[in-house]
């Protein structure tokens, strides 16, 4: 029981000291803001309204990929919106209703989210977010 209490102790001690360790972007004190636009080809649509103080640019799409594909944002950091809006499936899913955090079935499909640009009525098929 001792030697498994050491080896325990030994453990947290060495990932602890790790997981302390600075990252590379500690290092930077300030982030560099990059304007250049963002060229939306949008085919034969209508240009879709954008705000004229909050235009589209290279780093703003870069960032709205990260966060969809990012599981930190769960309450548990176990899925992403790609989890269920899935890119494979038309960023849809497939099932009838959508598993969240924990293994939870929500009460609802995960509607497919494309063109959101156009919208201008809130989320959810209701509008009410």
């Amino acid at each position: 029981m001792k030697v498994q209490l050491k080896s325990i102790v030994f453990f947290c001690l060495v990932v602890g000291s790790v997981s302390c360790k600075k990252d590379s972007l500690d290092n930077h004190t300030s982030a560099t803001y990059d304007n250049t636009p963002y060229i939306l080809n949008h085919g034969t649509l209508p240009p879709p309204p954008i705000a004229s103080d909050n235009l589209l640019t290279e780093q703003k799409v870069r960032l709205g990929r990260m966060l969809f594909y990012d599981t930190r944002l769960s309450a548990d950091n176990s899925i992403s919106c790609a989890t269920c809006h899935s890119q494979a499936n038309a960023f849809s899913d497939t099932a009838q209703f959508s598993t969240g955090i924990l293994g939870l079935k929500g009460a609802r499909q995960a509607m497919a989210v494309f063109n959101m640009a156009y919208n201008t009525r809130g989320f959810f098929w209701d509008g009410r977010a």
